[in-house]
């Protein structure tokens, strides 16, 4: 047993190292969908003062998001879901943050998955970005905002 935990301590060091800014990929976007991602996470790497994406080109060593829309109209609660997966993290939206009816969804909701990401977990705080249920942008205070940009650096300077 013993050599078996000096072999698991061992092994991070051995595994290759995934960096950000994070590579980001969009599939299954119309035109004004996809602008809306990306200038939603060129917002969230300045409200982070941190560049945590980058849309052109990819580089070998960083984590890739791929972000693409579901059809989750049998469950319109659930809004999005992050699937990280070694280097890559999956990012399912609901088609329905792109609507007007949900549109004030959209951002908090993007923000959330990627935190997902980046390794961060749900907060058990009411209130919070991580919070397990969604609420519309204007729902949060500009201070969860704050505490979230700032734990999200936390967590990507980590890797």
């Amino acid at each position: 047993m013993r050599y078996l935990i000096i072999f698991l301590l061992l092994l991070p060091s051995c595994a290759k190292k995934i960096t950000w800014p994070a590579s980001v990929n969009l599939q299954g976007l119309n035109d004004l969908e996809a602008q809306g991602v990306i200038n939603t996470l060129k917002d969230l790497s300045q409200s982070s003062k941190k560049e945590l994406f980058y849309f052109d080109g990819d580089k070998s060593d960083s984590l890739k998001i791929v972000i693409t829309k579901m059809d989750y109209a049998h469950n319109s609660t659930h809004l999005g879901q992050a699937t990280p997966t070694g280097a890559t993290c999956l990012i399912q939206l609901n088609e329905v943050v792109f609507q007007d009816s949900y549109g004030s969804f959209f951002v908090p909701v993007l923000y959330h998955e990627v935190g997902h990401c980046a390794g961060m977990g749900h907060d058990p705080k009411e209130g919070e970005i991580m919070y397990h249920v969604g609420a519309p942008k204007d729902y949060y205070a500009d201070a969860a905002y704050q505490r979230f940009f700032d734990q999200l650096v936390d967590f990507v300077n980590r890797y």
